[in-house]
């Protein structure tokens, strides 16, 4: 991500549909925002973190945090609302799991997704994420590599 993409990311968090499936749905300042993606970005060499584009569109994100654990990942993604329902989640998930850092990595990858978000649901099991839990109205998932 470049300085530049903040403000993208801050309209993509705020938006209320996007909001409604968050683990963290409180409303936050933009200088808050500004705060986490300077931080985050620090930490790109050990916690990967995408901007996908298309056609020079800015299409989604993509980022594994680094759990409290010290040794496990948890992947966070989003698609623009422009192109969802083109399989673009998918893509993006994929195309980030066949990188060099991602693909050499033998920790635990994990993901938290609202029980309502059915596309998102769909997007990971057919990816190989297999349900773990849940917890209130988020559902836990790990992949499962071959």
């Amino acid at each position: 991500p470049m300085p530049s993409d903040s403000n993208v990311l801050y309209a993509w968090r705020t938006n209320p549909e996007v909001n409604h499936f968050s683990k963290q749905n409180n409303s936050f300042l933009k200088s808050e925002h500004e705060d986490w993606f300077r931080a985050r970005c620090t930490r790109i060499h050990r916690e990967p973190f995408w901007i996908a584009i298309s056609e020079n569109h800015l299409i989604g994100f993509i980022r594994f945090d680094l759990k409290s654990d010290g040794d496990s990942f948890e992947l966070s993604y989003l698609v623009d609302s422009n192109f969802r329902g083109l399989g673009l989640g998918a893509k993006i998930i994929k195309l980030a799991l066949g990188t060099k850092p991602m693909n050499e990595c033998s920790f635990p990858i994990s993901a938290i997704c609202h029980s309502q978000n059915l596309a998102s649901i769909k997007t990971l099991e057919r990816l190989d994420f297999k349900e773990v839990g849940t917890s209130g109205d988020f559902m836990k998932f790990i992949l499962v590599r071959a």
